[in-house]
């Protein structure tokens, strides 16, 4: 619910200060593919906006996907890199958000989550030195009381989102109340959270790459320069201070950053000339600038009784209108969103693995016999990789057209292959090592190791436990033979304790379920102890 705490004079003839923020909305995956979004509109992007940045340094622009941006870096020389890290150092190019991706935020576990932040922002540390301060989850479909959180947790200091149920912006706008404090439970330190007024694009009109904008000319001018201000007077209504934060862009918009950049300016020149008479000053700008702004607002305030709203809930299920609740998402293509979470799975059991295994040889010096740690570690980024692309918001909820999910899921599969290729590796390193097997001190649990395990007519199956409490669950392992006998790690057989069954598929021709010739599934119970393996 809702709580105001001091309600706010309405705004006096004091000048309203614009921020304009530029950005464009980039999904890695929609209606095309990660790569085809790159290769035909990304790129473009890229390269118009940082050559248009260099050509006057009040321009600023916001970025957020980090996928992106790394594949675009990848791609450039030396010369154009230190170009980039300058536009960055000078606070013309900011990164917002940042995670790999921009996450949905009602499907994805806790740790997919953070793991798809870290991947961003680790690397934008790596090769720029920056923290992204200012959280940018413009685009996906409503949102969870874990976001606050979670976010102060990362050093976020506030918190851009959009997509909330209509009749709630509807109330928030109505009461002042578009900017609050969220603070999920009375424990949590609360994050400062803006809401956007009209989605994330331009205001109506002012985005030149589209055919019906006017073009900003001597005879134009003037008329756009006073329909800009009545927008932005009206869209102050919903806020509490003079600063006003105004989106300029869309989905994949600065492919012609030339065009938009060149009548943006032509439209601040004209609304500052005349500011005194129309009562708004706009400037380029960057979330961290407008966030600070309205920081200081609020300490130079103290005695007007500036304070903002707390909202104690979350913002699901997203609906844009009556007829519109977004929540088929939540259980469509039940076969990806299983993908997904064995991917995100498989590969943080394979990077415990080789951590576990690096340790290991860092203490004894032994390398392992097959691909070096450092190949086998970038494999399994590549595949980690491609699990926090998935938690992208029109991923993991299957809202992309469906060539786009085929390629979502060959990542996965692929990603699946990698995890336990890595797993099985690790495993093997970490098995082989004689010294291991020495008992650890008492209470310990201790890797027992079965020399006669991979004689001949007889096959290991190695379990490993990736979680940090003790699972006993039932195991399926495909045979080729009905006439298997499983025995535990001791050697004591299981007996009737393990089960084999036929391998059933469903055959297209008949629509009927059919064994398949010489393939079966035994299935046993197993226990293995925390972080450990069996």
């Amino acid at each position: 619910m809702l709580r105001v705490l001091v309600l706010l004079i309405a705004h006096a003839a004091a000048t309203l200060d614009v921020h304009i923020i530029a950005h464009s909305h980039t999904d890695p995956g929609w209606l095309e593919t990660l790569e085809t979004y790159y290769d035909q509109q990304v790129r473009v992007i890229l390269d118009d906006v940082t050559a248009q940045l260099r050509r006057s340094p009040e321009r600023r622009f916001n970025w957020a996907e980090t996928v992106f941006f790394k594949m675009w870096w990848d791609n450039l020389d030396d010369h154009r890199r230190a170009s980039v890290r300058k536009l960055v150092a000078d606070s013309q190019l900011e990164f917002v958000g940042s995670g790999w991706v921009q996450h949905d935020e009602a499907l994805p576990t806790l740790a997919a989550r953070v793991s798809e932040e870290i991947k961003g922002h680790e690397w934008l540390l790596r090769t720029f030195g920056v923290r992204p301060r200012i959280a940018w989850q413009i685009d996906p479909f409503g949102h969870s009381s874990l976001t606050p959180d979670l976010f102060h947790a990362m050093g976020f200091w506030a918190v851009v989102i959009n997509r909330i149920p209509f009749d709630m912006k509807a109330g928030l706008k109505g009461g002042k109340g578009m900017e609050f404090i969220w603070k999920p439970t009375p424990e949590s330190p609360g994050m400062f959270t803006h809401v956007l007024h009209t989605h994330y694009s331009s205001p109506k009109g002012f985005d030149w790459e589209e055919p019906d904008a006017l073009p900003v000319n001597d005879g134009t001018l003037g008329q756009l320069a006073t329909e800009f201000v009545n927008r932005i007077k009206d869209r102050a209504r919903a806020y509490r201070t003079d600063h006003i934060l105004v989106t300029f862009g869309d989905d994949f918009k600065f492919q012609a950053a030339q065009l938009q950049f060149s009548n943006m300016d032509r439209l601040i020149g004209e609304v500052n000339k005349r500011t005194d008479a129309l009562g708004v000053r706009i400037q380029y700008s960057t979330l961290s600038r407008y966030f600070r702004a309205v920081s200081d607002t609020v300490k130079n305030s103290a005695s007007t009784g500036l304070k903002f709203p707390f909202y104690s809930g979350d913002f699901l299920p997203y609906a844009d209108n009556e007829q519109s609740y977004w929540t088929g998402f939540y259980a469509s293509r039940p076969g990806l969103k299983r993908l997904a979470r064995a991917a995100e799975s498989g590969v943080r059991a394979a990077g415990m693995l080789m951590a576990f295994a690096r340790a290991y040889s860092d203490a004894s010096g032994i390398q392992p016999a097959g691909p070096s740690f450092g190949q086998q570690f970038y494999q399994l980024q590549a595949a980690q990789h491609s699990a926090s692309l998935i938690q992208h918001h029109d991923a993991i909820t299957g809202t992309s057209k469906a060539h786009v999910v085929r390629d979502y899921e060959s990542k996965l599969e692929n990603a699946l292959r990698v995890g336990d290729s890595v797993s099985a590796a690790m495993k093997e390193y970490i098995l082989s090592q004689r010294w291991l097997r020495k008992p650890k001190p008492a209470g310990g649990e201790g890797i027992r190791v079965n020399t006669d395990a991979l004689s001949e007519g007889r096959i290991a199956v190695v379990l490993h436990n990736s979680l940090g409490w003790v699972r006993t669950e039932i195991v399926r392992v495909q045979v080729t033979s009905q006439k298997v006998a499983v025995y535990a790690p001791d050697g004591t057989p299981l007996g009737a304790a393990a089960q084999v069954r036929p391998k059933w598929n469903f055959d297209s021709g008949s629509n009927l379920l059919a064994p398949e010739d010489k393939l079966f599934e035994v299935g046993f119970q197993a226990t293995v102890p925390p972080l450990g393996m069996a």
